[in-house]
């Protein structure tokens, strides 16, 4: 093999390892399935919200406050990398393909640093939001591997969750309808899902040995 060619050789079988170990795809449907629930439980409460009368309120209305179900989320990080840390374990066990440098493991561990550091860990999450600490592991695995639909998703996850977070969408961006946030927050889903596709798609090709299109 020539030196010219061996970069190039390096280059493939790198690709193909990913490739066989999904490492693109399947962060992309964890975390897609991670904003569909961020979005289902808020409008869960929404309209519970809106069903609530001015009768209720005067009486036990606030326990639909009380209960808000988004008051889980700051635990959604930290159960998402377990879930990628959990997968690459079994994958490596079943097939003997390692994790590579995913570091799904110390996302974990940074996520529980922060739920342990109460009430900072707690805060952070709550103002800046559970999609924030998403797509900052997304932006941590895309720049290891050099992946730009991982950490571009994260970039923009973590633009956005803040705004999500503290409510100025419905302070800004009425345009959108009554309920602006949760709008954006369908777009960004829909988004997700069609990235994973196509990710899942490149992959495919790559392990067939076809020319994977750009992303």
């Amino acid at each position: 093999m020539s030196s010219e060619t061996l970069p190039a050789y390096v280059d493939q079988l790198a690709r193909r390892e990913r490739a066989a170990r999904h490492a693109v795809s399947t962060p992309l449907l964890v975390h897609t399935l991670a904003l569909g629930l961020v979005l289902a439980l808020d409008v869960l409460f929404l309209v519970r919200l809106a069903r609530t009368t001015e009768t209720e309120w005067s009486g036990g209305g606030w326990d639909v406050v009380a209960h808000d179900p988004r008051t889980l989320l700051p635990l959604l990080p930290l159960i998402v990398y377990l879930v990628l840390w959990t997968v690459s374990a079994v994958r490596r066990r079943l097939t003997g393909i390692g994790p590579g440098r995913d570091g799904w493991g110390v996302m974990a561990l940074v996520s529980a640093a922060l739920l342990a550091t109460f009430p900072w860990g707690l805060l952070a999450v709550t103002f800046l939001g559970a999609a924030f600490f998403l797509g900052l592991g997304l932006l941590v695995l895309g720049t290891r591997l050099r992946e730009p639909s991982l950490w571009v998703t994260g970039l923009v996850l973590m633009a956005v969750s803040p705004f999500a977070a503290l409510g100025t969408f419905e302070n800004h961006a009425g345009f959108l309808g009554p309920w602006p946030t949760q709008t954006v927050l369908a777009l960004l889903l829909v988004g997700l899902a069609v990235m994973t596709a196509r990710a899942r798609q490149r992959e495919r090709r790559v392990l067939a040995g076809a020319p994977a299109p750009a992303p």
